[in-house]
């Protein structure tokens, strides 16, 4: 996996997505919810760039990768007998790929009705904040906060600019 959407809205000066990039995002956001939804019956619950990666297949990026790793390494250190190393940068593709959902570490069942706090607080849809039940449809809400952030450079529901 290349970058997440966050990193790649961050390494642009306008700082928001184009729109075509943007299109083929919730194309695959979509699909990927959609399969959560009615396959695995799940509620994703946090939607956000930094947990959708862009595949990578240009393989002069992991080339280069290993290449500047070879002569440069990253900076690492051992705990315990294990390694830990500082996160390398990769560099940019030709193009852009397919997106793909991360972290579902929050995901919960979506067969029943829930009332607990979930989702990123910007993008926390009205039924989850005022503590009513809630299911799938949650995760629609949060895309489109998202997607608002991703385009407008701005968090819907803030002074954020």
């Amino acid at each position: 996996m290349w970058d997440s959407v966050e990193d790649n809205l961050n390494r642009n000066p306008a700082h928001r997505l184009p729109e075509n990039i943007l299109k083929l995002l919730l194309v695959r956001v979509f699909l990927a919810l959609d399969y959560l939804h009615t396959e695995c019956q799940l509620v994703h619950t946090d939607i956000k760039g930094e947990n959708i990666l862009m595949e990578i297949r240009d393989n002069n990026i992991l080339e280069a990768f290993v290449k500047d790793e070879m002569e440069t390494p990253s900076a690492r250190k051992s705990i315990n007998i294990a390694n830990i190393y500082a996160s390398r940068t990769f560099g940019r593709p030709k193009r852009v790929e397919r997106a793909i959902r991360g972290d579902c570490g929050s995901a919960v069942r979506g067969d029943k009705l829930r009332t607990h706090v979930a989702q990123p607080n910007i993008y926390r849809a009205p039924e989850v904040m005022l503590k009513a039940e809630w299911k799938y449809l949650v995760d629609i809400w949060n895309v489109g906060c998202m997607v608002w952030d991703l385009f407008e450079d701005k968090h819907l529901f803030s002074g954020r600019g």
